[in-house]
């Protein structure tokens, strides 16, 4: 370290000190060789001869110093830009980088709301054709929130009779709703409401505008968005199948001709009056009824003519039994009578004699007179039978013993 320190003084102090030494003792000299008598002006002199010999002579060192400084500084301002730059590089690389993968990722956003926005574009379009094609249909489509209609299909406003402004203005959609039949559908809106599993399919009669009843199948579901909730209803018009099940429904169980109950609707009554009669230990008269000269009236006058005759005795026989009893064709010109709460056989003697009475009356149809009897058997609950076939066996038997005393009577089964 001292070495190179000497070594580092050398070179830049002697000779610049060597020259001064010189000139300096070359002015001393002239002074004292010249004029002694100005020797402070002789001194000066030499002092700034000396100094410029050695400015000279250092000028040169000074130089390369500052230029080896400025080439240092170069070095050194050089290698700080270098780095800055490769740390600039870095940081546009990882820019760069960073901005392409945020370019990938928007890009993935992009098509994925694109699809998502054709899917739902799809579901719209379906919605739509699902919408058109329930009202092409006549299935209508209703939204409640908070119990007004919000949407209401083509459909709905075909057979609701009231217009889509009005559906959509306020209108309470259990205005809809036959008034029989409000309280149980609110019911079952609130129990659904509450999140309670019930049914969501059932039936219901609407009401129109003009007043006209319509019979209809519900399908409910309840729709959460997270702000509000919605009813969904689709609502089917089941008035005609429901006229056909009642009319297929009275085919089965009542006579075509004269909507009497025929036999298998007698002998469900039948059944249900042994049930009540063992329940509470009561009885009931059944009553076997055969039309005494209906054949000789059909055969002269036609089956036409022999229609409306059946159809008269109907009514004659209803009139002469109350509402609560059955009165029933059994098939030709037989019939049967089910009386219910009767424990007494003077009771049901009664009923047979007035029946009896009514169709011995002359029938004028078509301008025609025409005269039937008719021949009642009587059986009794309990002791002439505790079955339904037993009861209807008997009666029959009765019936016959009247007929084999002149027609035109009754008998019980016990005399």
């Amino acid at each position: 370290m001292e070495a190179c320190l000497s070594s580092n003084f050398q070179s830049r102090w002697l000779a610049p000190l060597l020259a001064f030494a010189v000139v300096l003792l070359v002015g001393i000299a002239t002074l004292f060789l010249g004029q002694a008598e100005n020797w402070p002006f002789g001194l000066v002199l030499a002092l700034v001869s000396g100094f410029l010999a050695w400015f000279l002579v250092r000028m040169p060192a000074r130089h390369r110093t500052l230029m080896k400084r400025a080439v240092a500084d170069a070095q050194r301002s050089e290698a700080r830009l270098s780095k800055l730059k490769r740390e600039i590089e870095m940081r546009i690389e990882m820019r760069t980088r960073a901005l392409i993968q945020t370019n990938q990722e928007l890009l993935k956003e992009v098509a994925e709301r694109r699809q998502a926005i054709q899917k739902l574009h799809e579901q719209h379009t379906f919605s739509l054709a699902l919408l058109r094609a329930q009202s092409d249909v006549d299935e209508g489509v209703l939204v409640i929130q908070d119990n007004h209609i919000v949407f209401a299909n083509e459909a709905m406003v075909r057979l609701s009779g009231y217009s889509l402004a009005e559906l959509l203005n306020n209108f309470p959609f259990i205005n809809l709703v036959h008034p029989d039949q409000r309280e149980a559908i609110k019911d079952n809106i609130l129990r659904r409401l509450a999140g309670e599993q019930i049914e969501n399919h059932y039936e219901a009669s609407l009401i129109s505008r003009n007043g006209e009843r319509h019979e209809v199948e519900l399908a409910v579901a309840v729709v959460h968005d997270g702000k509000k909730i919605q009813i969904v209803v689709v609502v089917r018009d089941i008035t005609e199948r429901k006229q056909l099940l009642d009319n297929l429904q009275h085919m089965a169980h009542f006579d075509e001709l004269t909507s009497l109950p025929n036999r298998a609707l007698f002998f469900d009554r039948l059944r249900r009056a042994l049930a009540d009669a063992r329940r509470h230990g009561s009885g009931f008269a059944l009553l076997f009824v055969d039309l005494d000269g209906f054949k000789a009236v059909n055969d002269a006058y036609g089956h036409q003519f022999g229609d409306q005759l059946l159809n008269e005795v109907a009514r004659r026989m209803e009139q002469c039994v109350r509402e609560s009893d059955t009165v029933a064709r059994m098939g030709g010109d037989e019939f049967a009578v089910i009386l219910g709460d009767i424990n007494d056989a003077d009771d049901a003697r009664v009923v047979a004699q007035k029946i009896i009475n009514s169709l011995s009356t002359s029938l004028t149809l078509d301008g025609r007179e025409c005269h039937v009897g008719a021949s009642i058997g009587i059986s009794l609950y309990p002791q002439d039978g505790e079955s339904s076939e037993s009861m209807l066996t008997n009666a029959d038997s009765a019936m016959y013993s009247a007929k084999s005393q002149g027609k035109n009577t009754y008998a019980f089964v016990r005399g």
